[in-house]
């Protein structure tokens, strides 16, 4: 019997287990290639990707761009500098005035 086919779990074992993906999703943080600092280049069909091996908690994790961490690996790819800490979102003071496109030829020093 080395391919019996296991029944399926229903909904309500689904539910019951305790975990709320929505929640799991929202600690998941997206590692861009260009965001990580340091780690070994590779090609890997036609493009390249980095790939780091960062230990948490006693546990080593090998953690390729592209990839969704969860907290305890961002922190830590943070402390050992393959990423950058993120920055704080600031808005801009409220009395600086952006300034006005430049057009080309509108120089003060280009008068006819």
């Amino acid at each position: 019997m080395l391919f019996r086919r296991h029944a399926q779990p229903s909904a309500s074992e689904h539910k019951s287990s305790g975990s709320d993906p929505a929640q799991e999703t929202e600690d998941l943080f997206l590692v861009e290639y260009d965001m990580m600092l340091k780690g070994a280049v590779i090609m890997r069909r036609g493009k390249p990707i980095r790939q780091l091996g960062v230990t948490v908690n006693g546990c080593t994790r090998l953690v390729t761009s592209g990839d969704a961490v969860d907290r305890q690996t961002y922190e830590a790819l943070i402390a050992i500098g393959a990423i950058p800490p993120p920055r704080p979102k600031t808005k801009p003071p409220a009395n600086s005035v952006p300034m006005p496109p430049r057009i080309a030829g509108s120089e003060e020093g280009n008068e006819a």
